[in-house]
């Protein structure tokens, strides 16, 4: 495994004694570079993950390292330059009157030179391939556009670390392909460390890493195709993939479908071989 990024060590946390505690001794490591999926159902603990992280609620007990920086009052700023946030309601991220404007507000706030945050806003809006609607105003946008918009505004600040808190769960099929597959290379061009924390297992198996959070608890940590391979998702209240439950019936068919894990790729690549020697 890489150098962690984010090392969480016996972390401990309630929002108040009658809850009780949402984590307990808890610990994780996120490596530099990596695509962490994180999946569980509602209430496993998966966005007040992110919370603590970026230090919007603070831990009772326990260490929060981010890029070797030990979280507390005199470093949470800090550390929030180095981590993006793209929320599942990117309405609630806008500011500005038009997606330029939106986008450049995080570098006006930082005093960024004028020259400089038109070139970042253009890339910026460019990369997401949302510069053609710069003067357009964000409410007239389509979720999917809405989500790209927000992504920008957090790319132009050139954070190592980008988290995505069920950024994609108000997406159609489409826009949600789009927001990942943008992701995904801007994550490649920029070495990005990207947590996506989501219930959406489709989502979660593009990640290099997945693992399934249950009542706070880690249940599965592993390659997505591990997990899914081994772990009964029905029993932390999700679903398996819709690629593995065409996999099983096929098997249960008696069609020679491989026993172990495919990508959603990888059956339709074994779909088509067979269909061809048919």
């Amino acid at each position: 495994m890489k150098e962690p990024i984010i090392s969480i060590e016996n972390l401990t946390f309630s929002y108040s004694q009658e809850t009780g505690k949402v984590f307990d001794d808890f610990s994780l490591e996120v490596a530099q570079g990596e695509w962490l999926g994180i999946i569980g159902a509602n209430g496993s603990g998966k966005s007040t993950l992110a919370k603590l992280i970026v230090g919007l609620i603070e831990a009772d007990a326990g260490e929060i390292y981010v890029d070797g920086l030990s979280l507390n009052e005199e470093t949470v700023w800090e550390i929030r330059r180095n981590i993006g946030m793209v929320f599942q309601n990117p309405d609630n991220q806008f500011v500005g009157a038009i997606v330029e404007d939106d986008v450049a507000f995080g570098l006006e706030n930082l005093g960024v030179e004028r020259e400089e945050m038109v070139r970042r806003v253009n890339d910026g809006l460019t990369q997401v391939r949302m510069k053609d609607y710069a003067t357009s105003e964000p409410v007239k946008l389509s979720g999917g556009q809405k989500q790209r918009v927000a992504l920008a505004g957090v790319i132009v600040l050139r954070p190592n670390i980008v988290i995505l808190d069920e950024a994609t769960a108000m997406l159609d099929p489409k826009g949600r392909q789009e927001m990942i597959q943008v992701v995904r290379e801007l994550k490649q061009e920029y070495g990005l460390t990207v947590i996506s924390i989501t219930h959406d297992v489709e989502e979660a198996s593009l990640a290099d890493r997945l693992i399934v959070l249950d009542k706070g608890k880690i249940a599965g940590d592993g390659a997505p195709g591990d997990i899914y391979a081994r772990a009964n998702l029905e029993d932390y209240g999700l679903d398996s993939p819709f690629h593995t439950k065409v996999q099983q019936e096929l098997r249960a068919k008696g069609l020679p479908v491989p026993g172990h894990y495919l990508s959603r790729e990888e059956l339709l690549a074994w779909i088509r071989q067979y269909l061809s020697r048919a």
